[in-house]
């Protein structure tokens, strides 16, 4: 007896081929594991600073800048405008604060309403010589709560504090400070509410102006002179119109690089971290830098443009410290009235001034 023979559907055999096909595909995805995640862009920071590229503050900077791009692996990248590009000198705190820029190089005592204990810088001591600038306000700020908060309440981060000094009085031609007296009826620079109140008190006549008005106002006879630094004349040329140069101990011009608040918390911690140990070592760096250019630039400066060095007797520097007195008092009752320590204030300003002139912190 013959069988017969099954009955074979030529679509069954293709289901089946193919439902294999698929299970045998997908065995091989599940050994495979996941697909990497797509490369996360880099974070591009927007740096900006009223100052030349080609000025001195890009030896301060650019080794800063470097090290966060490099210890991030290029994750973090800093986008550098310089000469006032995005922000002039009087609109950079407020441009870092509304997030026009993500990063700025400012002048806090430019915003006294915002930062009202910066302008302690302004009551330095005329024959105390600093050698570390940076480091003494870094120190003082650490120490007073109030400093760094006010930070935080204009919507910033403060980064660091950094100092330009020495700063001596670069007068024009013909205007040259000898003694006390020669000081009266000069109309100078100022940068600040203090500042200006001490030309006052010496019987000068403060006036403010824009860095880049400077030169013209100094050419012109509109300022006789103000409180600069080595590097400040061959940045912005400064020194072509200001050929005395009066060694006294002026001022330092106390400058901060903060952060947009809201830009720095979306950080990923990791990088917050490089950044602020990145910015540790920038105080100290500056000073050094501050210094050399201090000691290779006076001899350039006379070699080009005739610069002299004038020295004033220590019987002279007393009357410019004793004409602060007032200043300081005044400074530390309105300190009071506001509800900071005043006192307390100048009294750590001036023991740190000390400290931070010993020639420890000298040329290395």
């Amino acid at each position: 007896m013959i069988k017969k023979r099954s009955k074979t559907f030529p679509g069954s055999v293709v289901i089946i081929s193919l439902l294999l096909i698929i299970l045998f595909a997908a065995s091989l995805v599940a050994c495979k594991g996941p697909e990497p995640a797509a490369t996360a862009k880099p974070i591009t920071l927007v740096f900006s600073s009223h100052d030349p590229a080609t000025g001195s503050w890009g030896e301060t900077y650019n080794p800063f800048f470097k090290e966060i791009e490099q210890r991030t692996g290029g994750k973090v990248k800093i986008e550098a405008h310089w000469g006032g590009e995005l922000a002039g000198l009087f609109d950079a705190v407020n441009a870092a604060a509304d997030g026009t820029v993500d990063m700025a190089h400012t002048l806090p005592t430019l915003a006294p309403k915002s930062f009202p204990t910066e302008d302690v810088a302004a009551l330095s001591s005329f024959d105390v010589a600093m050698l570390g600038s940076s480091q003494m306000h870094t120190e003082l700020t650490s120490m007073f709560p109030e400093m760094q908060a006010a930070y935080t309440r204009a919507n910033l981060k403060l980064l660091f504090k950094v100092s330009t000094f020495p700063n001596y009085f670069f007068m024009t031609k013909g205007n040259a400070i000898r003694t006390f007296a020669d000081a009266k009826g000069k109309k100078f620079l100022s940068t600040g509410t203090w500042d200006s109140e001490n030309w006052k008190a010496i019987g000068m006549v403060p006036t403010s102006l824009m860095p880049q008005e400077t030169y013209t106002a100094l050419q012109t006879g509109v300022v006789d002179g103000g409180v600069l630094t080595m590097p400040s004349l061959f940045d912005f040329g400064w020194g072509e119109v200001t050929p005395n140069v009066s060694m006294v101990n002026a001022r330092p011009a106390i400058w901060a690089l903060v952060m947009n608040l809201k830009k720095w918390n979306t950080l990923p911690a990791e990088y917050q971290k490089i950044i602020e140990e990145a910015a540790a070592k920038v105080p100290a760096l500056q000073d050094q830098i501050q210094l050399r250019l201090d000691k290779e630039l006076k001899p350039k400066a006379t070699q080009q443009w005739g610069s002299q060095y004038i020295t004033i007797p220590p019987e002279e520097l007393a009357k410019f410290n004793a004409a602060l007195k007032p200043v300081r008092e005044k400074f530390v009752a309105q300190m009071n009235a506001a509800g900071f320590p005043g006192q307390k204030l100048v009294d750590e300003f001036l023991k740190l001034e000390k400290k931070y002139s010993d020639k420890k912190y000298g040329l290395k």
